[in-house]
C-alpha cells in the first residue's frame, strides 16, 4: 500500500471524486466547459496530494499540499457556479461542499505540519 492510500484525507477525496465523476459522466444538463473544469480540479487535488506524500523534502511536500488545496477551492467555486445556474441540486451541492471543506481543513493541517518540519 502506498503512503497516500493510508491517509484519511485521501480516502475522503477518493470517494468524493468517484461520486463527482460518476455524476458528471451521466449529467446532460451541465455546461461542458464547467464539467471539464470540475473534473480537472477535483482529480488534480487527489493527484497533488499523492505527489506530496511521495516527496522527501518538507518544502516540496507543502507546495503539493497547497496545490491540492487550491484545486479543492477551485472545485468548490465551480460547484457554487453550477448550483447558482441550477445545474446542480442544492442537496448534492451541500453534501459535496461539506466533504470538500473537510478535505481542505486536513490539507491545511498537513501543510502546516510540513512547514513546521513535522
Amino acid at each position: 500500500m502506498f503512503d497516500f492510500e493510508k491517509l484519511e484525507v485521501y480516502q475522503i477525496l477518493k470517494g468524493l471524486n468517484v461520486e463527482v465523476l460518476k455524476h458528471l459522466n451521466t449529467d446532460t444538463v451541465m455546461d461542458p466547459h464547467l464539467k471539464a473544469e470540475l473534473k480537472r480540479a477535483t482529480v488534480t487535488a487527489a493527484l497533488e496530494l499523492a505527489d506530496g506524500t511521495a516527496r522527501m523534502e518538507n518544502s516540496e511536500k507543502k507546495d503539493h499540499y497547497m496545490t491540492a488545496r487550491s484545486n479543492v477551492f477551485q472545485s468548490v467555486a465551480l460547484l457554487e457556479m453550477m448550483k447558482n445556474l441550477e445545474m446542480l441540486p442544492e442537496e448534492l451541492y451541500d453534501e459535496w461542499y461539506d466533504r470538500y471543506t473537510s478535505v481542505s481543513k486536513m490539507l491545511l493541517k498537513m501543510y502546516r505540519n510540513a512547514l513546521a518540519g513535522v
